[in-house]
């Protein structure tokens, strides 16, 4: 996990422990933009940087900055990442920003322990940016300020303006990502025409090759537990020697 964050530009340094993949080490606003700029941009990274180019008042170029995109994972693994995204703005804790952003959008909200910080990233196929809201002495907000609360109202009213001038369109799909009807509670292939089967994305090569076959009860566990306990409340009689 480490070795992904600092390939796609994190720099802060990171505890090398499980509570990681929950956040417990701070990365700074920017690294986090420019991170999620990478997954928008088809795993090309952009080194940050805020002058584009000066110009004297004749129009005339004196410096303009040396952008040199690299890419640094696969243009299938940063999709993949960005369709997840897209369900947090479809039906997750971003979908406050589906009603002010008509257009594709990925992000994720973000709270930090005890409510002392609040974020939103987010991205449309070309334009990334983030919000964070908190005290520089790292009070706490108050027990309902999470990143959807607090943070994601400034992105998405900022974001409405700015992508004003920029046309609506969708994220690129990869020739190498594969949409595949899986059963939920197995995640092997089921039948297109199964109810309970959704749709979800894999790279070619990792997508299931069985089938679900007979479906799993959820509610088997609890008939096997019933029919244990009864056997217990109410055992057979033991056989009679004749």
């Amino acid at each position: 996990m480490i070795d992904f964050a600092r390939t796609v530009g994190i720099v802060s340094p990171l505890a090398a422990d499980l509570s990681l993949a929950l956040g417990s080490s701070s990365v700074g606003l920017m690294e986090l933009v420019s991170v999620y700029g990478v997954f928008v941009n088809q795993g090309m990274r952009v080194e940050p940087y805020a002058v584009a180019s000066v110009q004297d008042s004749g129009g005339r170029t004196l410096d303009q900055a040396a952008v040199q995109p690299r890419q640094v994972v696969s243009r299938e693994t940063a999709y993949l990442i960005t369709n997840m995204m897209e369900d947090v703005i479809q039906r997750g804790t971003g979908i406050a920003a589906k009603a002010v952003i008509d257009r594709p959008v990925a992000g994720k909200t973000g709270t930090t322990n005890d409510f002392t910080d609040a974020w939103f990233i987010g991205s449309t196929p070309n334009l990334a940016t983030g919000t964070w809201v908190g005290f520089d002495d790292r009070r706490p907000l108050g027990e309902t300020e999470s990143g959807a609360h607090a943070a994601l109202p400034v992105w998405s009213a900022f974001m409405k303006e700015a992508l004003k001038q920029l046309p609506v369109v969708p994220f690129e799909i990869p020739d190498g990502v594969m949409f595949v009807k899986v059963d939920p509670t197995t995640a092997l292939l089921t039948d297109q025409d199964e109810q309970r089967g959704i749709v979800e994305l894999f790279t070619k090569g990792t997508e299931p090759t069985k089938s679900a076959g007979s479906k799993i009860d959820p509610t088997d566990f609890y008939k096997l537990d019933q029919l244990q306990e009864g056997s217990l409340q109410n055992p057979s009689p033991a056989p009679i020697d004749p």
